[in-house]
């Protein structure tokens, strides 16, 4: 939507920001997480004289992508004490789209520039290890298990068309293990662990717009994992699935 209003400042939109995630099914931890992040970078873009949405563009998303870059080096020099892994810089990055989205969605910005490609390739790579990315999973393990629920998936769809829930479901999740960082115990209900954020992955939890889900990580705090381009086939299908449109 757009909007004949002056646009707010940025910190007058990290308010409204807060409170629309308010209104939604965002947890409490999100919101104090995103407040955090979002302020910090505001204050980063005050240093350099930037202030209001009408001066960011994907220049700026990629110098602040630069200095995620930098910290992220310094941690793996061990250089000094203000570097950060590089799973937190993509949770940094990932927080201040989903602001932008959000901006852009009210007319206060034309588009998300966290999601140029400038700005994309200036950020340092999501892992250093294979492990991280593949479960533990081999190239040809992952590849032999990637063939296998895809077939079956498939297989179960041209049979069963929307009854196909279950094979679609387990392609979708083998997918999600396979393409991002995240762990089993952090997707799968767990029937021993009963703290919020371990019933399992929900819905509210993905957004396949800005390739992200939201997980609660090994700190009891809410994180956003990166959902790469390989895996969105397979959770867009299953979302389909399980809740299909209405012919109405």
């Amino acid at each position: 939507s757009t909007t004949t209003e002056d646009p707010p400042t940025l910190q007058e939109g990290l308010t409204q920001f807060l409170e629309a995630k308010a209104k939604g099914d965002d947890s409490g931890n999100y919101r104090r997480n995103a407040k955090r992040v979002i302020t910090r970078w505001i204050n980063w873009l005050e240093q350099r004289d930037i202030e209001s949405f009408e001066q960011l563009d994907e220049t700026v998303l990629a110098h602040y992508a630069e200095h995620l870059r930098r910290r992220v080096a310094a941690n793996e020099a061990e250089a000094t004490d203000g570097g950060i892994a590089r799973s937190t810089a993509w949770t940094y990055y990932n927080t201040i789209s989903a602001f932008l989205r959000w901006a852009s969605k009210w007319g206060y910005l034309q588009e998300n520039y966290a999601r140029s490609g400038l700005a994309q390739e200036s950020m340092p790579d999501r892992s250093t290890t294979q492990q991280s990315q593949q479960q533990f999973w081999t190239p040809d393990q992952r590849e032999q298990i990637l063939n296998y629920v895809n077939k079956r998936a498939h297989d179960a769809i041209d049979e069963k068309g929307l009854d196909a829930e279950i094979e679609a479901r387990d392609r979708a999740l083998v997918a999600v293990l396979a393409f991002t960082g995240v762990r089993g115990s952090e997707i799968f209900r767990s029937e021993h662990d009963n703290r919020t954020g371990r019933q399992g992955i929900r819905w509210r939890d993905v957004d396949l717009e800005e390739q992200t889900i939201s997980v609660l990580g090994k700190n009891q705090q809410r994180q956003s994992a990166w959902l790469l381009e390989q895996a969105i086939p397979a959770v867009e299908r299953y979302r389909t699935i399980s809740d299909p449109p209405s012919d109405d």
